[in-house]
């Protein structure tokens, strides 16, 4: 075999494995549970209405049982899911998919551009195992669902990478891509966007790069273009300014000042082994110019955010590319020290081993965490059961369920009621008591003290259980 054809079956073979490796944790068990409440069934709705009519519905107010929703995201992820639904059908995986593979070009996205900057894959195929190994990026709100939050991390990382390519090399390439993605990253999460300009300023103003960029007339067209896009946007009616509330008022979702550093760093959210490495590659940034940019993204995005009245994880979701990036260098610059201390090989099995011991217990981890499964929710458990009814029973189209409180609104449970309405002929009915039950009625429980009158006033047939929800066949009356 000539050189160039094993390079290349080198190339390939390495590509395939990292692909193997990347997949396992972000594809394994995707499509088992059901759409979560709440963000993940907002959007398959806004999706189903997308692939159905074309257009999304116009504000999530409009659905029933909703009079006021805080959650005003573009929808441009869902447009996205659409397509999918309409390439391989109406099902979890099509909602889930255009996030697992975000995140999938995320991992490759670092290996590429930290080989253009760095000159090495090394940093950026341990940055990407780093990032597959965290357990937060992995949970039901990120890249394992049908939220935003991922794609969003994916556009903010390259529209900050692009900037960066932008300010060392003045190439009008990079300036257009970095509003490329701008674009894209407002379209899917709005002004969150926003998070990663101060730290770009900064950046620009310690590299004196600002100045630069001042003379370049290239970038103030740019920076025209971008402002006309966000002005339009609002000036269209876009309700982008609930994002902003999220800033300055509680909504929902409070905390303390500590809120993200406890769950980033003290919660096993980011590896604690990654977070020592991240603090040494701190003493690192000297060295380079985009781990000073990386660790920067970090600390202001934490900083903001912190200082944010509203509080959720999913949040700092754009700084764990730039937490990985940071923790790979100072894994990379750590070895490096103890190769030229114990005068080492460069390729010393050793350093292989001691590296194996750094990376794999957290990936194990973080797959484990995806194959167990956390517990789902009640209103997740009817929707599971009803999943189920309809792949072992699809001749049951009639069902009641009994679980609902009086003026309880579950988002999840309306997307499946929607979904199999209109595309399988079902006809559901909420009910929160039994007192509209009759022989021959199928029913979904929930609630041990209604499956108890069930079983007290009438012969009951179980055909399906997950957890603690159940359906039931009604049979005759006992009294």
């Amino acid at each position: 075999m000539n050189p160039f054809r094993k390079l290349k079956l080198s190339y390939s073979l390495a590509i395939l494995g990292l692909l193997l490796v990347f997949s396992l944790p972000l594809f394994m068990q995707l499509d088992y549970l059901s759409i979560d409440s709440w963000d993940e069934a907002l959007f398959a709705i806004r999706a189903y209405y997308i692939a159905e009519n074309g257009v999304p519905i116009k504000d999530f107010s409009q659905l029933p049982g909703l009079t006021e929703v805080h959650n005003s995201k573009p929808a441009l992820v869902s447009y996205i899911q659409a397509g999918f639904m309409k390439l391989i059908g109406y099902n979890e995986l099509a909602l889930r998919l255009p996030t697992s593979l975000s995140f999938l070009a995320l991992c490759f996205s670092i290996i590429y551009y930290l080989k253009k900057i760095h000159h090495s894959y090394s940093v950026g195929i341990l940055a990407s195992i780093i990032l597959v190994s965290t357990r937060a990026m992995l949970n039901p709100h990120m890249g394992r669902s049908a939220n935003q939050d991922i794609p969003f991390t994916l556009f903010c990382f390259l529209f900050v990478v692009q900037a960066y390519l932008y300010m060392e090399d003045q190439k009008l390439k990079n300036l257009v891509l970095s509003l490329l993605f701008f674009v894209m990253a407002f379209f899917t999460k709005s002004v969150s966007i926003f998070l990663c300009f101060p730290a770009l300023i900064i950046f620009a103003l310690h590299s004196k790069k600002l100045k630069q960029m001042f003379q370049d007339k290239a970038f103030w067209t740019s920076a025209a273009i971008l402002a006309l896009i966000v002005l339009g946007a609002y000036l269209n009616g876009a309700r982008h300014l609930n994002n902003v509330k999220r800033i300055t008022h509680v909504i929902m979702h409070e905390g303390n000042i500590f809120f993200y550093l406890e769950r980033i760093f003290f919660e096993a959210s980011f590896p604690l082994v990654f977070v020592i490495f991240f603090i040494y590659s701190i003493t690192q940034v000297k060295k380079y110019a985009f781990l000073q940019l990386a660790v920067l993204q970090v600390l202001v995005i934490l900083s903001i955010l912190s200082l944010a009245q509203t509080k959720l994880i999913w949040y700092a979701a754009p700084i764990y590319p730039f937490l990985a990036i940071g923790s790979a260098y100072g894994i990379y610059e750590g070895l490096k020290s103890l190769q030229a201390r114990y005068e080492l090989p460069k390729f010393s099995p050793k350093l292989a081993v001691l590296l194996l011991v750094i990376l794999i217990p957290p990936y194990v981890s973080a797959i484990k965490g995806v194959y167990l499964l956390n517990e789902p929710s009640a209103s997740n458990e009817v929707c599971q059961v009803l999943k189920r009814a309809k792949d072992s029973y699809p001749h049951i189209k009639n069902i009641k369920l009994i679980f609902l409180d009086e003026g309880e609104f579950n988002p999840n449970i309306e997307y499946y009621s929607l979904l199999y309405e209109e595309k399988y002929g079902y006809q559901i009915e909420y009910h929160s008591d039994l007192s509209k039950v009759h022989p021959g009625d199928y029913l979904i429980l929930y609630n041990d003290i209604l499956i108890t009158e069930l079983m007290e006033h009438y012969e009951a047939e179980k055909k399906i259980q997950f957890q603690s929800s159940y359906l039931y066949l009604v049979g005759a009356s006992l009294f």
